[in-house]
């Protein structure tokens, strides 16, 4: 007698591949999703701030005058641009800051960051560089020498409590 049953090779069906793989798929999104509805994630349009640029000379016809010889025109002198670093500003859910996302500031200078949280929040924590600082309105950097990363994150006023006016959390 002769085995008429079908041998499966490869372990599972089309089909089967075929579900799992559309299983992770929208699985995938909902990480995606969750992460940005809990702040994890935040999307800031690229404005051009956050890129430098140098700026392009003008191409113009040539004048119609004779050229100088190369002993008429001037040494160009290398000036060195302005140092400038990024300050990158992450707000969480609950509230912005502003400015969000990534300026570009020249070394030395000063910058304020103010938190603003919406109605129900208040300032939980503020982060820069990594390190906890105390939360406030408002964070200011002065002789900036470096690229700085703030990260303030916001959280729900307890319903029995209210916010003072010049108290950052409740107290």
């Amino acid at each position: 007698m002769s085995d008429n049953r079908k041998s499966k090779k490869g372990g599972m069906s089309r089909k089967t591949k075929t579900s799992i793989t559309y299983a992770v798929f929208i699985l995938a999104i909902l990480v995606v999703i969750l992460c940005i509805m809990s702040g994890a994630l935040h999307f800031t349009p690229n404005t051009g701030k956050d890129v430098q640029t140098t700026p392009t000379p003008e191409v113009t016809a040539p004048p119609s005058t004779p050229t100088p010889s190369p002993s008429d025109t001037p040494e160009p002198t290398d000036t060195p641009a302005p140092e400038s670093y990024s300050i990158t500003v992450f707000a969480g859910h609950g509230g912005t800051a502003t400015p969000e996302g990534t300026t570009t500031v020249e070394a030395g200078s000063t910058i304020t960051i103010v938190f603003t949280p919406d109605d129900g929040y208040y300032v939980n924590t503020v982060t820069v560089n990594g390190e906890l600082v105390d939360p406030a309105d408002s964070y200011t950097i002065t002789d900036i020498s470096d690229d700085v990363s703030i990260d303030v994150s916001f959280d729900t006023v307890p319903p029995n409590e209210q916010p003072s006016e010049s108290a950052a959390f409740p107290g």
